[in-house]
């Protein structure tokens, strides 16, 4: 029996092209038993159509040509796909290995074998070269192969980077809400405010992306609002949306339309506005004409409407506001808010107080009410944790044991079962400074693919407490050639050098400070960053946070001497709360520390090196 990677891959989801589901269906139909079928696989950033994989028979590489493409850069293309693999992965020099086949939805047989002459030099072609037609008969393909008996570890280099990322596979998953999470979905108060409590894993931003599908879908609202504090929480809480909408049955590919922000059209559409808190505020006071600077983003604007010497432009008002990761907003930015709500409409807030990364702690109460942000009535409470590990829970609650200063606050993670098979490896590495960036290289690149079965690169996350240490990390990584998206805000080209003497053999040493770029700040954490690309992640704690992976490697650096130690202890907790559970059930947590605080906690876990 063959496997496919996705897994029962549907044409609702907008990933593939009509003419890929037919080649598909002609390779799934040649492909006998033992054959792993990878559809659009990264491969390190190179993206071919279709990768096929058999232990005795070879590699088969699959290029799409469509009308719109250049048939001799389709030729260049697969051939420095098959050379790359060849020398990167395989590291052997046999050409019999691969097979390379292009397939055209313009030319037959007789066709696009006249184009490859005229525009491929094929006798230049190093490896075995077919060129058909979406027409042919492409049995002679898989049959011609030969024997070849892989080396099993030569394929185990190769696997990892051919499995899709676990949010690609989870698209073609049911949709599942629990009792609690389908009321607060279905259901509104009498206020129209509702605020929601959970701990990591509990579905919070799950519930905001079915709220927003049921007010669109269900109740015929047209228009939604979703705010994130980070630019980053966008792809999530759009990832959310989207998978309520592949999930309900009547939902079509062509039906979408998206809701553009300044249009006065009050047809329904099907898709909310996302938007980060900052992006909106800034949009909201170009329109009221107030100067930035003028008033710091959020703070004290909601006065202005409270006391009537401002309106809200109709264009920014909301039949339903819905605010995910609200543990990090002030309660003057959530008074905002509620101005972008229309008469009679709805507001959704969910949070973890656990997670409070901007330490702004006044603003919570303990009973009921969001202390200073006029929304009434008592907590709504997510309490099981579906997607951390069940052998991993454990460690978590020791931490909050150890290390939470407010027990009242804290949202505690519950899982009563683990899943079937479930395989949670967790590694603790207490290290020196000067050994902490070679360390997270030599797990990222060595280790973690040989401790985890079935590891997949895009679903590998690395996050780092401090900015410039994390970038030191990416820019090794990048030196690997390895293809990653990254929320750090510099360039590998802006940097100036320190140079200090090392105390204990006194020799110079030469740095790298990295230079923040605010452009490359917002284009990697806004255009460029998504949690389906299949890549490698890299990411500071505050543009990660309600992210997760089921592979993380987290460099936890010592406390700045400015920092709250309180607001450190949230710090490490979110970043140790990156984990899921993979959705093959197997994940790993692996913790580079050199921050002394952590170090006994760190000897509790099952794998502990004293490095």
């Amino acid at each position: 029996m063959s496997i496919e990677y996705p897994k029962n891959i549907s044409e609702k989801v907008n990933q593939y092209s009509d003419f890929h589901f037919l080649v598909r269906e002609k390779l799934l139909d040649l492909c006998e038993n033992n054959w792993e079928i990878y559809n659009r696989p990264s491969l390190n950033g190179l993206n071919p159509d279709f990768v096929l994989l058999h232990s005795e028979c070879g590699l088969l590489i699959v290029s799409i040509h469509s009308e719109q493409d250049d048939f001799s850069e389709t030729c260049k293309e697969i051939q420095m796909i098959a050379d790359e693999i060849m020398t990167e992965y395989l590291g052997v020099r046999k050409k019999t290995l691969i097979t390379n086949l292009i397939i055209s939805d313009v030319y037959n047989d007789e066709e696009i074998k006249k184009e490859a002459s005229l525009f491929c030099d094929t006798s230049k072609l190093e490896f075995r070269t077919f060129f058909k037609g979406i027409n042919s008969d492409l049995s002679d393909i898989l049959s011609n192969s030969g024997k070849l008996n892989f080396d099993e570890k030569i394929l185990d280099s190769l696997r990892p980077w051919l499995r899709p990322n676990d949010f690609k596979v989870e698209f073609l998953e049911p949709f599942d809400l629990d009792r609690k999470q389908k009321d607060i979905v279905k259901n509104t108060t009498d206020s129209g405010y509702r605020k929601v409590r959970g701990p990591s894993g509990s579905g919070k931003t799950l519930v905001i992306g079915a709220k927003a599908h049921h007010l669109i879908h269900n109740l015929k609202k047209s228009k939604v609002l979703v705010i994130t504090l980070y630019r980053t929480g966008r792809s999530l809480t759009m990832n959310a949306y989207r998978r309520a909408l592949i999930s309900d049955p009547n939902f079509r590919r062509s039906s979408q339309k998206g809701f553009e922000f300044d249009s006065i059209d009050e047809e329904v559409t099907n898709w909310p506005v996302f938007i980060h808190f900052h992006g909106l505020v800034s949009r909201l006071k170009k329109l009221i004409s107030r100067d930035e600077n003028t008033i710091p983003l959020g703070k004290k604007l909601h006065e202005e409407f409270e006391n009537g010497s401002l309106q809200m432009p109709e264009s920014f008002q909301f039949d339903a506001v819905l605010i995910d990761e609200g543990q990090n907003f002030s309660s003057e930015e959530v008074n905002l808010c509620r101005f972008f709500l229309k008469k009679g409409g709805e507001l959704l807030f969910v949070c973890d107080g656990t997670q409070d990364l901007q330490y702004t702690k006044e603003k919570w109460g303990s009973e009921g009410e969001l202390k200073g942000s006029k929304m009434p009535g008592r907590w709504n409470e997510l309490s099981e944790s579906y997607r951390l590990p069940f052998d991993y829970i454990p460690h978590i609650k020791r931490y909050l044991d150890l290390f939470a200063t407010n027990q009242d606050e804290t949202c505690v993670p519950e899982n009563d079962y683990p899943q079937d098979g479930e395989e949670c490896i967790l590694t603790w590495i207490n290290c020196s400074e000067n050994k902490a960036v070679d360390l997270c290289l030599d797990n990222i690149l060595t280790h973690l693919p040989k401790a985890n079965d079935e590891f997949s690169y895009p679903d590998l996350a690395f996050l780092s407490t401090t900015k410039q240490r994390g970038f030191e990390v990416v820019t090794k990584l990048l030196d690997k050639r390895i293809k990653l998206i990254d929320t750090f805000p510099f360039s590998t080209l802006k940097f100036k050098t320190i140079k200090s003497e090392n105390p204990i053999t006194g020799k110079e040493t030469i740095t790298k400070k990295f230079i923040e770029d605010d452009n490359l700040r917002r284009k990697k954490r806004t255009d460029l960053w998504s949690v389906t690309k299949d890549v490698v992640k890299a990411s500071s704690l505050d543009s990660f946070q309600g992210f997760e992976a089921s592979h993380v490697v987290f460099l936890i650096e010592s406390k700045s001497k400015y920092e709250p130690k309180n607001q450190y202890f949230n710090r490490i907790y979110t970043g140790l709360t990156r984990l899921r559970m993979g959705m093959n059930n197997k994940s790993s947590m692996t913790v580079i520390c050199n921050e002394p605080l952590f170090y006994d906690y760190g000897r509790t876990w099952p794998i502990y090196i004293e490095a």
